[in-house]
C-alpha cells in the first residue's frame, strides 16, 4: 500500500523524494522490529527449553522426594513398632518390679515382726536374768549367814 501510495504520488507529480526517505526510514524501523522480535521469539524459545528441562528436573527431584519419603515412611513405622515392642517389654519389667518390689516389703515386714518377737524373747530373757540374780544374790546372802553362822559354831565347840 505504500508503495502504491508512491507510485500513485510519482504519477501525479507529487515530491516523492521526502516519502521515500520516510519509507527507508519505516523500513529500518520495520527491520528493527523484525531482528527485535525475532530476538525475543528465540529468546522466548530459549527460555521455553529452560523452563522444560527446569519442569522435568524438578518432576524427577519429586520422584526423588516422593520415593524418600516413601522409605522414611516405612522407617518410621518400623521405629513405631520397635517402640510398641520396647514398651510392651517396659510393662513387663514395671510388672516384674512391682511383684519384686511387694515381696521385698513382704520380707521386710516379716523380718521386723521377727526381730520384735526377739526383741520380746530378750527382755523376757533379761527379766528372768535378772530374777535369777535377785534370787542367786539373796540365796549368796542365806549362804554367808549360814556359814558365818557354822563358822561360829564350829569356833565355839
Amino acid at each position: 500500500r505504500v508503495r502504491e501510495a508512491v507510485v500513485s504520488t510519482q504519477s501525479t507529480g507529487e515530491d516523492t523524494s521526502g516519502m521515500e526517505a520516510r519509507l527507508r526510514e519505516l523500513g529500518t524501523i520495520t527491520a528493527d522490529l523484525q531482528g527485535a522480535l525475532k530476538t525475543i521469539l528465540d529468546q522466548t524459545s530459549n527460555d521455553q527449553g529452560t523452563l522444560r528441562n527446569q519442569i522435568e528436573a524438578f518432576a524427577g527431584d519429586t520422584t526423588m522426594i516422593k520415593e524418600s519419603l516413601y522409605e522414611l515412611n516405612t522407617q518410621l513405622t518400623a521405629i513405631r513398632t520397635e517402640v510398641q515392642s520396647i514398651t510392651q517389654e517396659v510393662r513387663v519389667c514395671d510388672e516384674r518390679i512391682v511383684t519384686i518390689d511387694n515381696s521385698i516389703e513382704a520380707k521386710i515386714s516379716a523380718l521386723r515382726q521377727e526381730m520384735g518377737d526377739r526383741d520380746v524373747i530378750i527382755g523376757q530373757i533379761r527379766e528372768e536374768l535378772s530374777n535369777r540374780d535377785l534370787v542367786l544374790a539373796d540365796q549368796a546372802k542365806q549362804l554367808r549367814y549360814e556359814l558365818t553362822r557354822d563358822c561360829s559354831l564350829c569356833k565355839g565347840m
